[in-house]
């Protein structure tokens, strides 16, 4: 039969062609809507950074360590990484005669992987020692608990031969492991590591799903071995006094603030007393300690009397925790002032004598427990996504932590968060009652606690 010149074809291939077609349009529609979202998460930081320690990849920052207590070492050579294995410039073993030779322990604040060598708090501090008999180690790694940081000292510091040894102490080495361990990596599809690596979308969904078991890697539980124990950080003071005894060096602890709002606060407070938990702790050992909030708060109140703003930003990378160049600077002069006898800083109170300070003892050490990281939950991914940052739009942060709100009304991490959103909007009443039933849920909550007393401060000096 004859079709007519007009008439169209029906049959199969053409409705395969149509279906092909179809197909292509969802398939680039999907693609394009991936890398939308892509592009996204990377413009607004929602997925979180990470170093894997991965030997396979020939410029790992890290490498693994046979010794449990450490788990994981920075590679020598490394980027910042001298031969030794840590960061600063090439230095003998053997100390020169006449020379004062400073060790500096701690984690991420104090090791400033992304910074220059001469912009470390280490390097600051030497170069302020203009006597040139004065050399400072860094030895810290970041995500070292306390008492890896006394562990490193043990096996690479003591050949160096110490005068002094300082710890810069932060809240979350309370956590009885060494956080960097999560990114040890079990074997997984192909191409998953990568991806996990890569692409910050694909990141956000396996933190927030629990894709290829990202999320129970970096369960804590699972990263606390038998070899830290349950109260790392008494035990680290106990190990760091025993060594200084037996080497002739002496230790000190400057313990971290926490930059919130527009308020320095220090970490870790014992409930009830003027003391923190670190301090007790670090007295029951016979460590001296002192505070660097008093220097942070000092500029700040500086700052604010010329009318000049400050926030987490003025000190830090924005996360309220790693400080940025100006930072590292004020840290460097608070510690020279307190080594060199300038200034006292902010010293611990005195504790009490007899059974009231043994009292004062045990309650710290059941509080450091208290105070070691929690199990996460949904409302800390939501926390993730809503890090006060200057880019970030408050908003859209709030509309986020509502609905964690909606189905736990008191979870401490959400309203906790959402208490810092509203200081930032100059509503601190309405914050002061977000960071009281956070703490009405776990009164050990470090950061709740911390904006409750910035809320609280920022009342009084309202006019």
């Amino acid at each position: 039969m004859k079709r007519d010149a007009g008439q169209t074809t029906s049959g199969p291939s053409s409705r395969r062609g149509v279906l092909l077609l179809r197909a292509l349009l969802v398939i680039g529609a999907v693609a394009l809507s991936l890398v939308i979202g892509e592009a996204l998460a990377r413009r607004l930081r929602r997925a979180p950074d990470i170093r894997p320690i991965d030997v396979s990849v020939p410029d790992s920052y890290f490498v693994w360590s046979d010794n449990p207590l450490l788990g994981y070492t920075p590679r020598p050579g490394a980027s910042g990484v001298n031969s030794a294995g840590w960061r600063g410039i090439e230095c003998p073993v053997a100390k020169p005669e006449g020379v004062r030779r400073i060790i500096m322990l701690g984690d991420s604040v104090l090791e400033m992987d992304d910074y220059a060598i001469s912009d470390l708090i280490s390097s600051r501090l030497q170069a302020l020692f203009t006597d040139g008999k004065t050399e400072v180690l860094n030895l810290a790694v970041g995500g070292y608990c306390t008492l890896a940081e006394v562990e490193r000292l043990r096996v690479v510091g003591l050949q160096y031969e110490p005068d002094m040894v300082v710890m810069v102490f932060v809240m979350n080495d309370f956590d009885n492991y060494n956080s960097e361990v999560a990114m040890a990596w079990p074997r997984r599809p192909r191409g998953v590591n990568w991806g996990f690596r890569h692409l910050h979308l694909f990141r956000l969904a396996c933190l927030r799903w629990d894709w290829f078991g990202f999320v129970r890697q970096a369960d804590p539980a699972l990263r606390n071995n038998d070899a830290t124990g349950s109260n790392n950080v008494s035990e680290g003071f106990r190990r760091l006094k025993e060594l200084a005894v037996a080497r002739g060096f002496e230790a000190r602890v400057a313990i971290w603030p926490d930059f919130v709002s527009q308020d320095v606060v220090d970490p870790c407070p014992l409930p009830g007393t003027e003391h923190l938990v670190v301090e007790v702790l670090a007295a029951a050992e016979g460590i001296p300690t002192f505070r660097l909030s008093h220097a942070f708060r000092t500029h700040a109140s500086q700052l604010l009397q010329q009318g000049i703003p400050v926030s987490p930003a003025t000190y830090t990378i924005g996360d309220g925790m790693h400080p940025n160049a100006l930072g590292a600077a004020i840290a460097a002069q608070a510690i020279h002032a307190v080594l060199s006898g300038a200034s006292p800083g902010g010293t611990a109170p005195a504790l009490p004598e007899g059974e009231p300070g043994l009292a004062l003892y045990r309650r710290a050490m059941e509080a450091a427990t208290r105070y070691a990281v929690r199990q996460p939950n949904l409302s800390e991914a939501l926390v993730q996504a809503a890090r006060l940052r200057e880019d970030d739009d408050p908003a859209a942060c709030r509309r986020l932590l509502a609905s964690a709100l909606l189905a736990d009304s008191t979870d401490p991490i959400a309203n906790t968060a959402m208490g810092f959103i509203l200081m930032l909007e100059d509503n601190p009443e309405e914050a002061r009652r977000c960071f009281e039933r956070a703490l009405s849920r776990d009164p050990y909550y470090t950061p709740a606690r911390n904006g409750l007393e910035a809320a609280r401060r920022a009342r009084r000096l309202a006019p």
